[in-house]
């Protein structure tokens, strides 16, 4: 696994999805209001730009980690099927966020329900799988490139 490899795809997929949810539906959800909004009522921008860049790191540290156990390959086909697989969980998880967000239990930001349909209606499902979709291809994209010329062992 190459790690440093994995957070710098990580951080260029974060990238790639942030700016495409702008150019989509998905802005009204602003990824970075519901991580800043996490521990405190107030809004803070840049603890959620901060929160969500971890949280890409994170994703690419597993999905470096599970290519390295062998499930898959380093490649566009597993970087979407991870992508796909990524909306599966986080979409229903997202449905109980309520539970724990500080900023949701307040009132600051809305809930956003089960695969963000609170926001913006059936249309999320299909914008929000599309965007992990290419979370995991930008990725796999940037990773192979690190894991096929850098051998890193840590």
């Amino acid at each position: 696994m190459n790690v440093p490899g994995a957070v710098i795809a990580g951080i260029a997929a974060t990238l790639v999805v942030w700016v495409t949810t702008r150019l989509s539906t998905m802005n009204l959800m602003g990824l970075e209001r519901y991580f800043s909004t996490l521990f405190t009522k107030k809004e803070n921008t840049t603890a959620g730009f901060v929160l969500l860049y971890l949280f890409g790191v994170i994703l690419g540290l597993v999905y470096a980690a599970l290519w390295s156990a062998g499930i898959g390959w380093i490649g566009y086909l597993y970087g979407f099927v991870f992508g796909v697989a990524q909306w599966c969980v986080i979409g229903l998880v997202i449905g109980a966020l309520p539970a724990v967000h500080k900023g949701i239990r307040s009132g600051t930001i809305e809930a956003p329900g089960v695969f963000m349909t609170n926001i913006a209606g059936l249309w999320a499902i299909p914008a929000g799988l599309a965007n992990n979709a290419l979370f995991g291809l930008a990725f796999a994209f940037v990773y192979q490139f690190f894991a096929s010329r850098y051998d890193w062992v840590g």
